[in-house]
């Protein structure tokens, strides 16, 4: 049977640690400009830098084709120019004066410009004499680089970093998954391996200011019976993995992050089709792996943290930019409160998210997370509905060891189940009538099995 692994998607509460410095996202995968109004919650939430790809340049022979991505259509952004150009790049003069151009041409006026280009570590010293060429072509232009986490201590690397005002490491995809651990079910985890957290620790002797590239993404992997990769999903929400009804756990609990689940029929995640045999990863860095990665990096002299990626609307991305920054301890402390239409509003007002939960606290057929609304008695709600919540039960009841669902009428408690709810972020259910008479006040509620508080109206 085949197994589908959720990584990171246990309850974990954020440890308190401090800054080392800049903190800044990666924007990828959009094609549209980031509106105003995130770029200024960004800044309110201390953000220093917004690195967002924008363009494609491939070398083709002597020339440069240029692809556009996302317009650049802020100051605060700043542009990142992914190099396609296999390993004669730097190798070619005439080339870089010709990239050079290009850049003049597309990117007039601007005052910062980030390179991203997978440099083998054999012709760092070529790639140093490249950006030495762009850097004297663009003398009034701040001039940094993506890296890979290996490239530090390789030769030529001092020369790049001379020629660099700053340079990126990225410390995640270090890994990759053999065919053999596949199939015993063994994952290379996104965030928290010895190797991401020794190679931080080796770019202490970088003499040129380093931010540390640090992982926030979400990533949904299909491998077939015999651990070769199918594919990366993109097309797929925390929804239909979690409360998937043909997906089912195989631990009680995550290990570093990650729990493990058996397809029972043939379905489809997203656009990519899941068959019994197959092998399905989830990976997501865990919170406290993620803190340990940036503990690091501080401690390893970075002068800020970058993360990749800042979350996009709609995205199962792994944290919130509010999550990141913030230095606060405590877990999340969702409110709710009924509205005048009757609707009741569950809002996380907290700077910490509610991750995607997958193991519930009541057995493995409790998943997510659980809102749950208790009546003095049966008779008080004439109807209930879910919402925007992934589903709601009514139960007569709900302390039984399997409770059996009936009508709201006859209900004493409701739940309200759903997958996460990032800071800021809210879910309404439908509009709750109750009998005539009945006080809403009476009503009360808890979040994930706490204590019972009462309603704010």
């Amino acid at each position: 049977m085949g197994t589908l692994l959720i990584m990171g998607c246990g309850r974990q509460e954020a440890p308190e640690s401090g800054s080392p410095g800049e903190v800044s996202f990666w924007v990828w995968h959009r094609t549209r400009p980031l509106p105003d109004a995130e770029l200024q919650r960004l800044e309110e939430l201390g953000v220093s830098s917004v690195f967002q790809h924008v363009a494609n340049f491939t070398k083709q022979d002597t020339s440069w084709t240029w692809e556009s991505v996302c317009p650049v259509s802020n100051k605060r952004i700043v542009p990142v120019i992914r190099i396609e150009a296999g390993e004669n790049f730097a190798s070619d003069p005439q080339g870089v004066s010709r990239l050079a151009d290009a850049i003049r041409h597309h990117f007039d006026g601007v005052h910062e410009i980030q390179l991203d280009y997978d440099c083998p570590d054999r012709l760092l010293a070529e790639y140093a004499k490249a950006l030495a060429v762009l850097r004297n072509e663009f003398p009034e232009i701040r001039l940094s680089v993506t890296a890979l986490a290996g490239w530090i201590g390789q030769p030529g690397f001092d020369h790049l970093a001379a020629n660099v005002h700053a340079i990126f490491p990225m410390f995640y995809d270090l890994e990759p998954d053999s065919a053999d651990a596949v199939k015993e079910g063994e994952f290379h985890p996104i965030a928290g391996s010895a190797m991401q957290v020794e190679l931080i620790q080796a770019w202490a002797d970088c003499e040129v200011p380093w931010h540390a590239g640090l992982p926030n993404f979400s990533r949904l992997s299909v491998f077939d019976s015999d651990g070769n990769l199918k594919g990366h999903l993109r097309d797929w929400r925390w929804d239909e993995v979690i409360f998937h009804p043909w997906l089912v756990p195989v631990d009680e609990a995550s290990r570093m992050g990650i729990t493990r689940l058996r397809a029972t029929q043939s379905t489809r995640l997203g656009n990519t089709l899941v068959e019994p045999g197959d092998h399905i990863v989830l990976r997501q860095p865990e919170w406290t792996a993620v803190q340990e990665m940036a503990s690091a990096a501080s401690a390893a002299g970075a002068s800020g943290w970058a993360w990749f990626r800042l979350p996009g609307p709609g995205e199962p991305n792994a944290w919130s930019a509010s999550h990141l920054v913030s230095n606060q301890s405590s877990s999340a402390r969702p409110g709710l409160a009924l509205l005048p239409d009757g609707r009741l509003r569950f809002q996380n007002s907290s700077p910490q998210d509610i991750p995607p939960g997958f193991h519930g606290s009541s057995g493995s057929n409790d998943r997510g997370w659980k809102l749950e609304i208790e009546v003095p008695e049966p008779g008080w709600i004439l109807d209930a509905g879910a919402g925007e919540f992934m589903q709601m039960l009514a139960h007569y009841d709900p302390d039984a060891a399997e409770p059996l669902p009936v009508h709201p009428m006859r209900a004493r408690r409701l739940t309200f189940w759903f997958s996460h709810l990032p800071a800021g972020a809210e879910l309404n259910t439908a509009s709750i009538y109750l009998e005539a008479g009945k006080d809403p006040g009476a009503l009360r509620w808890r979040f994930d099995g706490g204590e019972w508080q009462a309603l704010a109206q």
